[in-house]
């Protein structure tokens, strides 16, 4: 039966085709979809502001190091300085064991080796040393110097502001005790995982990566996984890799 059979009454309520209809219900589907992503950011909100409750009886857990002033810049006239310059560049290193070194690898014998953990002052890139929230007064920045240092993405050099008196501070390593612990919410943290297991259980997740990220969500190993036919072997490469393979061939 053609539309323009209908009568005036029928055409009246506007009746929707079947593809209309599944996409109507597609579109309900992400919006509850939407509203449940929502739902869980904000309580997550509400989790992250509760506060820190003293604990009745502290523990030690592991180790940290952090820098403090020698013995010869502690009885300087600069003391005061330095120690509120440290305050603002200062580091903390946690580790379980006291000596601070980790495995690296396995010999033949199926041991481990070990090394120690590297430690440094905090250094500035280039956007921090601008930014205007920088707390560093402009008598502590003449203390500093810039280096270039190649990226860690690989693709070019980067400038970093670095302290230039790097003896004047001591590592020291001093007990990790923990005072206090987060509240915890049983009904909130409840809620939260109901939801959560909800996406997981339906597999949710890749839907509401798009509708949120507005790209498809993959697992990184499918991504990433190439014939090897068809592997370009100057993907993901740098010019001045390439160059350099060139020179040693």
């Amino acid at each position: 039966m053609h539309t323009h059979a209908w009568s005036e009454d029928l055409l009246h309520y506007r009746l929707k085709t079947k593809r209309q209809k599944r996409r109507l219900l597609k579109d309900a589907r992400y919006k509850q979809l939407l509203q449940l992503n929502d739902r869980i950011n904000e309580l997550s909100d509400i989790q992250d502001k509760l506060p820190m409750v003293p604990l009745q009886e502290p523990y030690q857990r592991g180790w940290k190091r952090m820098f403090v002033l020698t013995d010869s810049t502690m009885h300087s006239d600069k003391a005061d300085f330095y120690l509120r310059l440290l305050e603002k560049i200062n580091t903390v290193e946690y580790c379980k064991n006291k000596s601070f070194r980790k495995r690296c690898n396995r010999r033949r014998n199926r041991k481990w080796n070990y090394e120690d953990i590297a430690q440094e002052l905090q250094h500035f890139d280039h956007w921090q040393w601008h930014h205007p929230k920088l707390k560093l007064t402009e008598k502590e920045k003449e203390f500093f110097h810039t280096e270039k240092v190649w990226s860690k993405d690989g693709r070019q050099y980067s400038i970093r502001y670095v302290f230039n008196e790097p003896w004047r501070f001591r590592l020291q390593v001093m007990p990790h005790i923990i005072t206090e612990t987060k509240m915890v919410d049983n009904v909130l943290a409840q809620e939260i995982g109901e939801m959560e297991f909800l996406i997981k259980s339906r597999d949710l997740q890749p839907v509401l990566h798009k509708l949120t990220k507005g790209r498809s969500w993959k697992w990184w190993g499918e991504v990433c996984k190439e014939k090897l036919k068809y592997r370009n072997p100057f993907k993901n490469k740098t010019l001045h890799a390439i160059l350099d393979e060139c020179i040693n061939d």
